[in-house]
């Protein structure tokens, strides 16, 4: 089974709860398993791109590393972000149809309202 692995709600709480709970989730999944893993990082969200890069470097190789470039900025909070918003969302749902994975993971419920 192919799954991508949304990380965009960990990046956005790199040190906190769901950024904390999400790393050691995703690293006991791939810890033994059979099916194929994909990480997908927001490079909008750039202090923790290497950061994650590190942590998962040895568990995934290097080309299941997704990197998705929003175009910035993307606040949510300012209605002229709105057209950089929609077009980045689209670019998001190529890339992922790209992968063509069984599962998407999200590793948070609610990502990305400022990013």
């Amino acid at each position: 089974m192919r799954i991508l692995i949304d990380f965009q709600a960990a990046q956005e709480n790199l040190h906190r709860g769901i950024g904390r709970w999400s790393l050691s989730f995703v690293k006991t999944l791939l810890a033994g398993s059979t099916h194929e893993y994909w990480l997908l990082l927001n490079t909008g969200l750039a202090e923790s791109v290497e950061y994650y890069r590190q942590e998962f470097k040895g568990l995934l190789p290097a080309q299941r590393l997704l990197y998705f470039h929003p175009i910035l900025p993307v606040d949510g909070r300012d209605p002229a972000n709105d057209g950089r918003r929609e077009l980045s969302s689209e670019l998001w749902r190529v890339l992922v149809a790209s992968i063509q994975p069984d599962v998407v993971l999200a590793s948070g419920a609610f990502p990305g309202g400022a990013s």
